[in-house]
């Protein structure tokens, strides 16, 4: 599952002002609050800029950039962490004995939830909120806040309401992603039912982060199972939907032709699959030219797989037929076909052998070849 770098993460301002740091220095914290990798950025420039070598060495500007991070929590300084945790002790963790490595341990945490997804989970009960957010878990909300203003204002019908922290919040949607990665969605609360078992669920925040995690397991047609079980009128459906064609071409035999983002999801999957154009011109005909205008753009070979190509050897890929009739449409129209040709050849001038020579508008097709064999030449040949 893609996440978000840091930066994209709103942060949560608590305190950092000229009582803190001098201007030019609260400035800085609060550029790389917003930087890519505000980690790194930090530790670069303590290295390197002498006049703020006392705030580094003394971790005044760590603490600060903490705060404004919103590493701390609901606490408002380091030394209020380690009173909280000295008061209530939990298993596998206390935070670190000075601002600097507080600093470098959230970082090398919070990049590990970037690289490792739910296998790097922090043990900083403290990071709860920002990883619920890195991991999506609170899906359309933008904070545990708004679901739960959401489901008082919509109670769910089985009675499950949101936990009261990010820390109990941030276990359960753990706990459902490890299912999801062992045993897929099946069974989980917004799926659809098995035959004969009616549907009394509705899908938690961190339903798309679920299926996301359940469509990339290590298992055969996970792609495809994970679709399956998703509701058509899931409000993430097409992101879920998208992520499947991508991840497993099998998985588009299982999207719901109906739903108002087919041709996005379509012309997903006939780019990662050009074969599936065959299918695609008997269940959305209406589709088939913008999927295989996106499938020709992206790799020219594609062509031979449009209608109106010729078509391939059964004891090879040589193209077969170049003397005989034209080939047929059913979808497309002789000049639409010739568009896609276009595209093709200026992609890849070797899919020429695809086009039959006695469709209108050949010769156009021919010269567009030329001109891109001849540019690739030139390339090749350097300055």
């Amino acid at each position: 599952m893609l996440l978000p770098s840091l930066a994209r993460l709103p942060v949560t301002p608590t305190g950092v002002g000229a009582e803190d740091l001098p201007p030019d220095l609260v400035a800085l914290v609060q550029v790389l609050a917003l930087s890519d990798d505000p980690c790194r950025e930090l530790v670069n420039q303590c290295r390197i800029n002498k006049r703020w070598a006392v705030p580094c060495r003394d971790g005044t500007l760590y603490e600060a950039a903490n705060r404004r991070m919103g590493w701390y929590g609901t606490h408002g300084s380091l030394a209020a962490v380690q009173q909280h945790y000295r008061a209530n002790p939990i298993p596998a963790w206390a935070p670190a004995d000075t601002a600097q490595n507080y600093f470098l341990e959230t970082c090398a945490a919070l990049r590990r939830v970037e690289t490792q997804g739910i296998w790097g989970m922090p043990r900083n009960p403290e990071l709860a909120d920002i990883t619920n957010r890195m991991m999506r878990w609170y899906g359309a909300y933008g904070s545990l806040e708004e679901v739960q203003q959401h489901y008082l204002v919509h109670p769910d019908p089985s009675g499950w309401t949101p936990p009261a922290t990010p820390r109990a919040y941030a276990q359960q949607a753990h706990a459902d992603m490890l299912h999801a990665n062992a045993n897929g969605i099946e069974g989980m609360d917004g799926t659809l039912p098995n035959w004969g078992i009616p549907l009394t669920s509705i899908p938690r925040p961190w339903f798309a982060a679920m299926a996301s995690v359940s469509i990339q397991r290590n298992s055969p047609q996970a792609a495809s199972e994970t679709l399956r079980k998703v509701p058509p009128n899931n409000p993430d459906y097409g992101q879920i939907a998208l992520e499947a064609v991508q991840f497993d071409d099998m998985a588009y035999y299982y999207v719901n032709p109906t739903r108002p983002d087919y041709v996005m999801i379509a012309r997903a999957a006939c780019v990662r699959d050009p074969t599936i154009l065959r299918h695609l011109r008997s269940v959305r005909p209406d589709v088939y030219y913008l999927a295989a205008r996106a499938a020709v753009a992206r790799n020219g070979e594609a062509l031979r797989h449009v209608e109106g190509s010729l078509v391939a050897s059964s004891m090879g890929l040589e193209p077969v037929g170049s003397n005989g009739p034209l080939p047929s449409l059913r979808v497309l129209t002789p000049a639409a076909y010739i568009e896609l040709a276009i595209v093709a050849v200026e992609k890849n001038p070797n899919q020429l052998q695809w086009v039959h020579p006695d469709w209108p508008g050949y010769e156009r097709v021919a010269i567009r070849a030329r001109r891109a064999r001849n540019v690739a030449q030139r390339q090749l040949a350097g300055p």
